[in-house]
């Protein structure tokens, strides 16, 4: 057998046997009848096959008969020529025996394929299962499929079978399958998948909506995917909004066609803005226009409408601050009472408390100051509470006013010629009394005291000759100070 089979039909190559004789006598043989898997196929020479013709020639029927009956040329191989071959030869003896067959073993790729799908509507994030099938498996048998989503080859797919766990905008495409063996690829099959997206949000509301009180441009916006595409509805209080009927509000919608950049299919977008010209002042209510709204879409063929809610409130700076105490007194080394200052602010505000001399350290946090230690006397000054939100920050101011006892001391004055002892105190409250008195407890201090401008004076006695130690003892609500003197020579 000439070439060695297998063969492939697409080639069309020409195959040639032999008949070959192992015993006999004479080895040349005169016939030879060719078998297809046992079935008579051609006896050679074929001298009757032009007997009928009136014109045939000498020189044609040397063509038919005049050949090598052992061997057959089988041309342009087909699929049809597969099979085994046998021979039976005659000599001047006669015929012999038949032949072992010999296999002829021809290729061909499967057939055309078909591609069929499951479930017959495809939706998004939903399983598919695409399968493709062929009637005629070719020879030899299907190696494998190939399969193409548009003209891009899927090198990790090769079974009859192509599983989706999730279908996405990508699953929306023509796919084609072929089957290939050995002999070559099958013709192939396309079909295209069509996807279908239930209502879902690419951007829904946010909870919760804060909106300046002085702002210009106001608007909520969502997006809904659908395939086929929905409506959006707005609802104010949970009261669809009627467009017709009101200037306060109007709608921008825009459709969006699929996006293979974010995998999302075809979508609207819904913008709610606020015709600010529409409101007293062009401006909104801090009280009035805080409500609930509602972003609703329309079902489609795939599923039900989604919706989203928000609730909008209009934000405002700290206002209205008051302050439980403007003052309050408190003793030196003692604890000094609570106070507490708040506000009205949209959203609620933070507090904190600073001294006005170190407005960035921060004393404490929230509505209430309460030290709970005893404070020193640096202590004394003015302190603020400071409210702010995101939408700004106001302070109110509080006085500490830290008391102590006096402490005084004592110096001599010439006063329009005549000379003085004067005692001055230092204390909080000013407000003091002073005690005149004589260190010597033998001496009489005679002379009385005079209170001028927070300072007590008393003149001395010219007539004094001896020496005197003058002492002076101060006093205010908060009580005594330590005495404080001054010596004075007897030279008057």
């Amino acid at each position: 057998m000439e070439p060695e089979t297998p063969v492939n039909e697409a080639d069309r190559q020409n195959v040639s046997l032999t008949c070959e004789v192992v015993t006999g006598n004479p080895a040349s043989l005169t016939a030879v009848r060719w078998y297809l898997d046992g079935d008579l196929l051609k006896e050679l020479p074929d001298c009757t096959r032009n007997s009928s013709a009136t014109t045939t020639t000498t020189e044609e029927s040397l063509i038919f008969c005049d050949i090598d009956p052992s061997k057959l040329l089988l041309e342009a191989v087909g699929r049809s020529f597969h099979g085994n071959y046998s021979c039976e030869g005659r000599n001047d003896a006669g015929w012999g025996p038949l032949s072992p067959s010999a296999p002829v073993m021809v290729y061909y790729k499967p057939g055309p394929a078909s591609i069929s799908y499951e479930p017959k509507q495809v939706i998004k994030k939903r399983p598919l299962t695409i399968t493709c099938s062929v009637l005629d498996p070719g020879r030899p048998k299907v190696v494998g499929f190939k399969w193409f989503r548009g003209l891009h080859r899927l090198p990790d797919e090769n079974n009859a079978t192509l599983t989706i766990e999730s279908v996405n905008l990508e699953t929306e495409a023509n796919f084609t399958c072929l089957a290939y063996n050995e002999a070559g690829d099958g013709d192939p099959a396309t079909t295209f998948i069509d996807v279908s997206a239930a209502p879902a949000f690419i951007k829904n509301l946010l909870p919760y909506n804060g909106v300046a009180y002085n702002a210009t441009n106001v608007s909520l916006m969502c997006w809904v995917e659908c395939a086929p595409i929905c409506n959006i509805s707005w609802l104010k209080g949970g009261v669809p909004i009627n467009f017709a009927k009101t200037n306060r509000y109007y709608l921008s919608n825009v459709y969006h066609p699929p996006d293979p950049r974010t995998n999302d299919f075809e979508s609207i977008q819904s913008t709610l803005l606020w015709n600010l010209t529409a409101w007293p002042s062009g401006q909104l209510s801090r009280f009035e226009d805080n409500d609930k709204f509602t972003c609703e879409s329309s079902s489609n063929s795939i599923g039900p409408g989604v919706n989203s809610i928000t609730q909008i409130n209009v934000e405002f700076p700290p206002e209205n601050m008051t302050i439980s105490k403007k003052m309050i007194n408190v003793t030196v080394d003692t604890i000094p009472e609570m106070v507490t200052c708040s506000s009205r602010a949209e959203p609620k505000p933070s507090y904190r408390w600073f001294r006005e001399d170190s407005p960035s350290d921060n004393i404490t946090y929230g509505r209430v100051l309460d030290l709970k230690i005893p404070v020193p006397l640096r202590s004394n000054g003015t302190y603020y509470c400071e409210a702010w939100n995101r939408q700004g920050s106001r302070n109110i101011s509080m006085i500490m006013n830290v008391q102590f006892k006096p402490e005084c001391h004592v110096k001599t004055e010439r006063i329009d010629g005549e000379d003085y002892v004067v005692c001055s105190a230092t204390a909080n409250p000013k407000e003091t009394d002073f005690v005149w008195s004589l260190k010597n407890e033998n001496d009489t201090l005679e002379q009385i005291a005079e209170t001028r401008n927070g300072k007590s004076y008393i003149r001395l006695d010219t007539s004094v000759t001896n020496f005197r130690t003058y002492v002076c003892v101060a006093n205010n609500s908060i009580g005594h100070s330590n005495p404080c003197d001054r010596d004075v020579p007897g030279t008057y």
